[in-house]
């Protein structure tokens, strides 16, 4: 019962209270106590996953809205989505897991220990990571040898340091050289104030990091005694959907740990576009900033445990996302890249410190960006380019990264032209009623039997069936598509004979999985919305491929390398992503899985200036092309809305069959 004030909500099983405001919903006083809903529409009402059960005090809910989601009877027993409530006296809600995206609920994967084997990029690339730790024994000042303290730690440094394979000179690049010739680096006072103190206590045996990144050299940490082998980063793949990081001893080149996790963003919206509209609300941008950088501290912080690790021993970063998620870690705002003509407010990024942008890394600690090109072309692909190596061939490459975003880049080492497609989170498992993410227990793979009604599922792991990713809705539609269940517009059969196909609350769905069958004892399901969301999918990513070969004088059958990037790129079937039209019908042996190459780019930039050069110039020359006001791609788009497409002539291979 409301006491006078506010109306406090407490929220179960936290026990977190906090005083709704007038006009607030759930949802709002929710991410006040610092609990992230799913909400992936931003709270329109329109997606049904920020349900709350009610056990006491009373809420305004709209009735009719909610309905869309929730039954009368559910709703009569307390259940209401948090977007749609608002308290009206003191109140308790229980969150169920199915609604929070906490540490627990957005993970993706448990952190991946690597065995000690090779290192984890090219020998070419070795030399100039981002921050390198050096060892100094430093004999102490007298009479005879009086200089300054910062003076002999240079002399010393200078002596310590090998040839820079950049300039060709020792120290020149670490260092500005002043007109007089003394050197002076850039050096954070709140260390210098430190140096006197650090030094003789320590006997003169310091370790001192640097990095010449970004043309600022600088010393960014001092510690006692030997701690040069002490010295690691972190490469993060900021993505829409998902984060992953990598722990990367920088002595070693090795990867640590590996751990990724659902952005938690995604509280606020599944796609870019949502995301960018909340953070023109009040406070939104800070919103946003505080919850992608929050989710990778938190990958960070577990990762550095695990491993053993301090986070100031953390001494450097390189971050490789999309032109929105880059603009959002930095706080900057991205409304520019939703309206035309789609920029962005950076293109090469400043090098930043850890501290300003509050990761819980070294405060110092140097943090590489990986360069946009566009609105809808971000740094996610330039690192992917350099990691692939599609910059550096002689060859025709067609480069693919599937994601929520679908971009394409086609080239070689001369030219590089590039665009961007909306493809939906469906690829990821999200927005689909049964999806996941390719973790243990997700179906990849479907095989359908029209004669017995049977239906074979292959899962991540062996495990037993959890959900269905993203290359396991590709490989049932080819299937029920092949059984004659699905027709090539992609609607179900209402007259074949399978007992699978039913009438849903949304249309008709098929019974991949039965009730007991599954981890949990429920159904798993695909239903012709879920169908019609990859068509539109897999149709925005053929067209441009097209649009960008029919530009360049090209066809698919010039094409000699077609690298497939992205989260579910590692478990695609070929054959049934051909078969609905998703890859082009080329010879098989041209297709390449690439995997994460954004991590994977972001690794090299980590550890190589060579990497860094390369990414850089890979930007400036990209050539990116603007779809939504191209005359040929909705013409394409249309065409490939079938299965696998409306010329068949297109997919011999079909014919065929």
């Amino acid at each position: 019962m409301m006491t006078g004030g506010p109306p406090t909500v407490t929220f179960l099983p936290d026990g977190s209270k906090v005083q709704a405001r007038k006009g607030e919903t759930l949802l709002d006083a929710a991410l006040a106590a610092g609990i992230y809903i799913d909400s992936r529409c931003d709270g329109q009402g329109k997606c049904g996953r920020c349900r709350l059960l009610v056990r006491s005090g009373t809420v305004t809910l709209d009735r009719t809205a909610a309905l869309e989601h929730l039954s009368a009877e559910e709703m009569d027993s307390g259940a209401v989505l948090a977007c749609l409530a608002e308290p009206t006296s003191d109140v308790t809600v229980k969150v169920p897991p199915s609604s929070r995206l906490d540490e627990k609920g957005i993970l993706v994967s448990e952190e991946k220990i690597e065995e000690q084997g090779g290192t984890c990029i090219p020998e070419e690339y070795h030399g100039l990571p981002i921050a390198e730790k050096i060892h100094l024994e430093m004999p102490p000042p007298s009479l005879t040898d009086n200089l300054s303290d910062m003076r002999r730690l240079l002399r010393e440094l200078k002596l310590k340091m090998g040839t820079c394979e950049d300039c060709g000179d020792k120290f020149q690049c670490l260092f500005e050289t002043a007109e007089n010739g003394t050197v002076r680096p850039s050096i954070p006072i709140s260390l210098l104030r430190e140096a006197s103190n650090l030094f003789r206590d320590s006997g003169w045996d310091v370790t001192v990091t640097t990095t010449c990144v970004g043309g600022r050299p600088e010393i960014t940490a001092m510690e006692r005694g030997d701690r040069a082998g002490r010295n690691f980063g972190v490469a993060v793949d900021v993505g829409t959907t998902t984060i992953a990081v990598d722990l990367v001893n920088i002595e070693t080149k090795k990867i640590c740990a590996s751990r990724g996790a659902y952005n938690a963003q995604i509280a606020f919206g599944e796609d870019v576009i949502t995301r960018i509209i909340h953070s023109t609300k009040n406070n939104g941008l800070r919103e946003l900033h505080r919850t992608v950088v929050g989710t990778v501290n938190g990958l960070v912080v577990h990762l550095a445990g695990v491993c053993g690790v301090m986070p100031e021993e953390i001494a450097s970063g390189a971050l490789a996302g999309n032109s929105t998620m880059t603009q959002l870690m930095l706080e900057m705002t991205p409304v520019s890249i939703r309206r035309e003509p789609w920029i962005t407010t950076v293109g090469s990024i400043p090098v930043f410190r850890a501290g300003e942008l509050g990761l819980k890394i070294a405060p110092h600690a140097p943090l590489y960006f990986s360069p946009l090109v566009a609105g809808y072309m971000g740094g996610d692909i330039t690192a992917g380019i350099v990691a692939a190596g599609v910059h550096k061939s002689d060859a025709l490459s067609l480069f693919i990264d599937m994601g929520t975003n679908g971009e394409i880049v086609l080239g070689n080492r001369e030219w590089l032209v590039s665009c961007s497609c909306s493809c939906g989170p469906a690829f990821e498992g999200v927005g689909v009623d049964c999806g996941t993410r390719a973790i243990g227990g997700a179906i990849q793979e479907v095989a359908v039997d029209p004669r017995n009604d049977r239906v074979v599922v292959s899962t991540v792991g062996g495990q037993r069936p959890r959900g269905i990713c993203g290359s396991g809705l590709i490989s049932a539609i080819a299937s029920l598509l092949e059984a004659g269940v699905l027709n090539r517009s992609g609607d179900f059969d209402r007259h074949h004979p399978s007992k699978r196909v039913r009438e849903g609350r949304e249309g008709l769905e098929f019974v991949l999985v039965r009730a007991g069958e599954a981890d949990g004892g429920g159904e798993i399901y695909i239903r012709e919305a879920d169908i019609k969301n990859i068509i539109r999918s897999k149709a925005a990513i053929f067209a441009g491929c097209r649009v960008l070969l029919k530009k360049m004088g090209c066809d698919f059958n010039d094409v000699r390398r077609c690298y497939i990037a992205g989260g579910f790129g590692s478990s695609l079937d070929i054959e049934k992503s051909v078969s609905i039209g998703l890859l082009p019908d080329i010879p098989r042996d041209r297709f390449r899985f690439a995997g994460n190459t954004s991590l994977a780019g972001a690794r090299m930039l980590l550890l190589s200036g060579k990497a860094r050069a390369e990414v850089e110039r890979v930007a400036e020359k990209m050539t990116y092309i603007e779809l939504s006001v191209d005359g040929d791609f909705m013409d394409e788009f249309t065409a490939a809305m079938f299965l696998p497409h409306t010329d068949l002539e297109k997919f011999p291979s079909a014919m065929k069959g």
